[in-house]
């Protein structure tokens, strides 16, 4: 175990855990990295939508344009740099279940992080595939920036599986 790591290796944070819902922690002040960020936001380019998603189901068939994670990441990487910030995403597992954790630290030791629950696959490739896709929706939530066509939650309907309880970090 190391400082500020909890015996699973997780951060530990001065933050209560909510009982359920998304995971959102900070580290317990983030005013220099909220500085940073905002001036990192004003630099952020508009992401190009160079990428055609085609769906087709036995309900409907639609389409939309995104931009990829590695546009995404190119796109936002300088004006994070220049700004101290860095962006992690790691999977780790927890009560037999995997997680994204996505965080964004700033030079200053201040951080904000989210967790994105992930789904167990039993081949490598469909669990990267998920995680590729849970990697660039977290990336956009955590540095709000949009990098896809928005519907309004119309694909959002009647899709909803269930999510597992979010884990309870000390």
């Amino acid at each position: 175990m190391t400082p500020n790591m909890d015996e699973k290796g997780l951060p530990l944070t001065t933050e209560p855990a909510p009982a359920a819902g998304p995971r959102f922690r900070s580290s317990p002040t983030t005013g220099r990295l909220a500085l940073a960020l905002s001036k990192a936001q004003g630099a952020f380019p508009t992401i190009a939508r160079e990428r055609t998603a085609k769906i087709e189901s036995t309900k409907a068939s639609y389409q939309y344009k995104y931009a990829d994670l590695s546009d995404i990441l190119a796109a936002v990487r300088p004006a994070l740099s220049a700004n101290e910030l860095a962006l992690v995403q790691t999977v780790t597992w927890f009560d037999d279940h995997p997680w994204l954790l996505t965080r964004l630290i700033h030079s200053s030791d201040e951080w904000l992080e989210s967790i994105w629950a992930l789904a167990v696959h039993a081949r490598p490739q469909d669990g990267g595939s998920e995680q590729t896709y849970a990697k660039r929706y977290a990336a956009q939530a955590l540095l709000a920036v949009a990098a896809e066509d928005d519907d309004d939650g119309a694909r959002a309907q009647d899709s909803a599986v269930g999510r597992p309880p979010c884990p309870t970090f000390k």
